[in-house]
Formats: C-alpha cells, structure tokens, sequence
C-alpha cells in the first residue's frame, strides 16, 4: 500500500485540522496553509484565556498550567488519534514556522499521563530547548517535567560508586537509575505516549580510570540518554551545587523549577519526596546529585534507599 501523507492546517473556522492528500495540488494547499498558520499565529494566541493575565502570572511565578487536552479539544478532534499526536505534529511543524507553531501553548500547560495505578501531571518544560545544539545537531521538541515523584525507591547505583565502567565510562549510562528508567519504567507508560518520545542527546560527564577510583569527572561528550531521563543538577538548581563542573556545561533551569518551592516532588499519596539527578557529586567517589525531600540541593550515596524519580521526556 501506498504511504499516506497529511497536512495540518488552520481551517475556516479557525481550529486547526490534519487531513490527508492524495493529490498533487495538495503541495499547493500546504503552502497556502503554512502562511495562514503563521500570520495567525502571530496574533497572541488568539488570546486562549487573556495574554495579559498568563503572561503576568508567568511573570509572577503563579501560573498553574493547563490542560491541553481540555484547551485544545476542539483540534484534536479534527484527525488526531490522541492529544500526544496532535503535540508531536506541533513538533513536526516547528521544523518549518520555527517557534509560532506552539502558539497558544505555554510553559506548565500540561497532560496527564496513566502509569499503573496513579495519574502523573507532565508539564511543558520547555520548547526547543536543544535546539540547533549538540553533536549531531539537534531538532525541535517540546520538554515535559513533572513534580509527581515515583513512589518506588530506586538507588541510582547499586553499589556507592558514582565512577563509570572501563565499558562505560559515563556514570550515568552505567547506573542502575537509567537501566531503571528505561528497562523498568518506560514499558509502563501508556503506548500512545512512548509512540511520541525522542531519545534525548545530552553532554554528559565521563569518570574513570583505569588505576583507581576517581573524585572528579575528567571528560564529557555527547551521548544518548534514553527515551525516559533524570534533569542534571544545573536543569534542576540553575548551576552546579555539588556537582563537576563536567556535569553538565551546556543545561540551563527549566522555568518549572524556578522556584525552591518548585522543587517539592510528591509522590501519588502526596508524600514528599527526593528525586535523583543525573549528575555525580564532585569531591568524592560515592555520592550522586538530588533534590532532598525539603527541595534543596545535596548529594548521597548512590546506593541510598530513600530517594526516588521524577523522570522528563522529549516529545519529537
């Protein structure tokens, strides 16, 4: 059979539609499209519940989010199997109108995601956040964060040790967190969620040597760090607390943890709870970067028991 290809427009009605073409006109109407799309979307949102009032509550830091699902009913039903494919098509026409195809979509907006038993809020942590950077080069996206900890403790080693392996000199590929998050937890996301996740290229910090364990990273590169991720400490805390300066040079603090406040992580029962990190501490070779259950920075041994996940993901 034929591949089937669409198109997502803004229709007369002004909602946006996907819709598939057959024909080879259908180029045509593509263009046309994309050039309605991008004088609306110039237009502040429509104005999707007064610009003035979200944009002060973003600026005071008391804007709680949306529902995506509920905000953009209406263009979802016009082709869309889900809410997750209809953000994943926001994605795909970043490629073209750059940032105005998020347009009525802002930072905490979010989607509620089913695993297992609880519900977990994802919220929009930012858009294009690695853009044009890295090794390969990389693409749009959009960053969903939540504050909902996992109630399962997890170490993120299972020994302390917080130095890679002579096979995998990065701490964190070689952790027991991340075989965690992506052997164990992603197989449990709805389907419909993993069909529209994007492995992440991170610069992450390598530590290891072959005549000893090592107190200090002593490289970094890019590399793939799975499809379900910790945030670094400096996407966490805006800069190294305890950290290698190796951890992690290129993040900068995603908007939803701004505040401490906002770095209260919850489990379903509404416990508060710690939340690992993917950056190793600096000084020794034990220990790895959380979020303590107060909401400060503080480091701990990698096999401690008392800390959990709250892992982001990139839809792409």
């Amino acid at each position: 059979m034929a591949n089937v290809s669409y198109t997502s427009f803004i229709n007369d009605d002004g909602v946006r539609e996907k819709r598939e073409f057959v024909d080879a006109g259908a180029r045509t109407l593509i263009q046309a499209q994309e050039q309605k799309i991008a004088a609306l979307e110039e237009v502040d949102e429509d104005f999707r519940g007064g610009p003035i009032l979200l944009n002060t509550q973003q600026a005071n830091n008391t804007f709680e989010g949306r529902d995506i699902e509920v905000l953009f009913e209406a263009e979802i039903a016009n082709g869309y199997a889900n809410a997750w494919e209809y953000l994943a098509d926001r994605v795909d026409l970043a490629k073209t109108a750059g940032k105005k195809a998020y347009a009525g979509l802002r930072e905490r907006d979010f989607m509620n995601v089913p695993v297992e038993s609880n519900t977990y809020p994802y919220e929009i942590g930012g858009f294009d956040y690695d853009r044009r950077c890295g090794d390969p080069e990389q693409g749009p996206s959009i960053i969903m964060v939540t504050h909902m900890a996992f109630p399962e403790r997890v170490k993120w080693n299972n020994t302390n040790d917080n130095n890679g392996t002579a096979a995998q000199p990065f701490p964190y590929l070689a952790s027991n967190v991340y075989d965690y998050l992506n052997n164990t937890l992603l197989p449990k996301f709805p389907a419909e969620v993993r069909a529209v996740m994007k492995e992440r290229i991170a610069l992450i910090e390598s530590r290891y040597s072959a005549s000893g364990k090592l107190t200090a990273s002593n490289n970094w590169a890019w590399k793939p760090i799975g499809r379900l991720w910790l945030p670094s400490e400096p996407e966490l805390f805006g800069r190294n607390q305890w950290g290698d300066p190796y951890g992690d040079a290129q993040g900068s603090q995603f908007p939803n943890f701004r505040d401490p406040s906002d770095r209260i992580f919850r489990t379903p029962a509404g416990e508060r709870s710690g939340v690992w990190s993917r950056s190793v501490a600096a000084g020794g070779s034990v220990g790895a970067c959380h979020a303590a259950a107060c909401g400060y920075a503080d480091p701990a041994s990698a096999a401690g028991t008392w800390v959990g996940v709250a892992p982001c993901f990139l839809i792409g």
